[in-house]
């Protein structure tokens, strides 16, 4: 995914699972600035929120990620209208988003992330916006492939 390689300021927000971890060292194998932040910087570039994948006891839990996600857009988006950026948002609903039924419901609430990145990228066309979905263990290997290759 292009303004991830180039030299910027990749903060990647920790899930609390070791995923987070993960690729950051891959990121930073393959040349990235990348590092696991508890917070996004206004100094950012480029974003990979994985707060939604971390473990989340009730519902409100769950529908204040989209709140801080909505929150950390804003800290980077007067820089990403000046400068470009990126922002990607990771959440595990299944691959199905929510609806398959192998999840505790409350990840369903994660799935706001989607129309989050959609609507900015609307707003900011020019500028890498992705969402992702990953699924329970297997996203530590799937996810950093997803990240680089922008799928």
């Amino acid at each position: 995914m292009p303004g991830l390689w180039d030299g910027a300021a990749v903060e990647i927000m920790d899930d609390g699972n070791g995923i987070a971890e993960a690729l950051v060292r891959r990121m930073r194998e393959a040349g990235a600035h990348a590092q696991v932040v508890p917070r996004i910087s206004p100094e950012a570039d480029a974003v990979v929120w994985l707060d939604a994948l971390k473990t989340m006891e009730t519902d409100e839990e769950a529908i204040s990620v989209n709140r801080r996600a909505f929150e950390a857009a804003k800290t980077i988006a007067e820089k990403c209208a000046k400068k470009g950026g990126v922002f990607v948002t990771v959440q595990d609903t299944g691959g199905s988003f929510g609806l398959s039924g192998s999840l505790p419901e409350r990840n369903v609430w994660t799935a706001g992330l989607t129309g989050l990145v959609k609507t900015a990228a609307r707003e900011c066309r020019r500028h890498p916006l992705r969402q992702s979905t990953s699924t329970g263990q297997g996203c530590r290997r799937r996810m950093p492939r997803n990240v680089f290759s922008g799928n």
